[in-house]
């Protein structure tokens, strides 16, 4: 092989490199888009449930006051009790929906972050394999 084939094997294989680089960079930040979206998405799943379970636990607590009503019973002591406890249970209920939730969007949003992390090192290992590259082909032209 003469000594321009090493040069121009060199500048090839350093741009496949950054070629290489640049689509494992694209790829990393098209999932990192997707991480942000799942994000949002969790978070608006997440209140559209709790909303669901708040109405659902209100049309409880209606149904519940109209059978203690219906029974005769008056809303004090034991039966308000229950109702008490009732919406306290809702309550929860909706407010852990509300976490998982937001669980689910930091664990999307921290992906993301992983994503762009690994965005930027195939950029950077990129362009290093590309000057490496260059270098050995310089090396051999150098000892052609």
């Amino acid at each position: 092989m003469g000594p321009e084939a090493f040069l121009i094997s060199a500048a090839v294989g350093a741009l496949g490199a950054i070629q290489e680089a640049r689509a494992s960079s694209a790829a990393s930040e098209f999932n990192a888009k997707i991480a942000d979206n799942n994000a949002i998405i969790a978070e608006q799943n997440a209140a559209a449930d709790e909303t669901r379970q708040r109405r659902a636990a209100g049309r409880q607590a209606a149904a519940s006051r109209a059978a203690i009503g219906a029974a005769g019973v008056t809303l004090e002591g034991s039966p308000m009790e229950v109702l008490e406890d009732q919406a306290l249970e809702a309550e929860l209920d909706a407010l852990n929906i509300r976490y998982g939730g937001r669980l689910q969007a930091s664990n999307y949003r921290s992906q993301a972050q992983l994503d762009r992390s690994a965005a930027r090192s195939a950029r950077t290992q990129g362009f290093l394999s590309a000057g490496s590259t260059l270098l050995r082909g310089a090396a051999q032209f150098g000892e052609a």
